[in-house]
């Protein structure tokens, strides 16, 4: 192969991996509230689609009325400042927590003795500060949004460039008289 052959290759692969990405991107659009086909239209035009993604769910972020899609806008953008060691992130992830109570405690209103409880982290992330702070006991929804736990700024789960405090348990609904038969971690 010769050397512009190769240059060739690589520009192939370049755009191959940018339309992945893409795709990628487009594919998480719903769940803040935007059309996917709008969202890849837009991307493809842009001199800088992760930077103009960046704005789009930064937008999403503080104007949806949605407070799942605001949640979850708040938990994209975290990765992507996270990717790039912007400590940002972590304040992002307290601001996703914090709507997560929110949309409890709309829920609460409907189905009385709600309370929140703690999951922890997944995979990689799980560690022995998780399974303590899921051993916790349950709280109210209001006791949370006065003196939130989440997410742990001890917490020793990194992502992308932070080497800490990428939290990820997550707050999820409790009532005494429910049985939710979750598996073991």
């Amino acid at each position: 192969m010769t050397d512009a052959q190769a240059q060739a290759a690589e520009d192939l692969w370049g755009q191959r991996a940018s339309r992945d990405r893409l795709a990628r991107i487009a594919a998480m659009a719903p769940t803040i509230g935007l059309d996917p086909a709008q969202v890849r239209l837009e991307l493809q035009c842009a001199p800088n689609p992760e930077g103009a993604w960046e704005t789009m769910v930064s937008l999403r972020a503080i104007e949806a009325e949605d407070l799942h899609q605001r949640s979850v806008a708040c938990a994209v953008l975290a990765d992507i400042k996270a990717q790039r060691g912007d400590a940002a992130a972590l304040g992002l992830l307290r601001e996703e927590a914090l709507l997560k109570l929110k949309k409890l405690a709309k829920t609460a209103r409907v189905v009385p003795g709600i309370k929140v409880q703690i999951l922890p982290g997944a995979g990689a992330h799980l560690h022995d500060i998780c399974r303590a702070m899921a051993a916790e006991p349950v709280a109210t929804i209001e006791e949370e949004l006065r003196n939130p736990r989440l997410p742990n700024p001890a917490c020793p789960a990194k992502s992308g460039a932070l080497d800490r405090g990428y939290c990820t348990c997550r707050y999820t609904a409790w009532k005494e008289d429910w049985v939710i038969d979750r598996p073991q971690r």
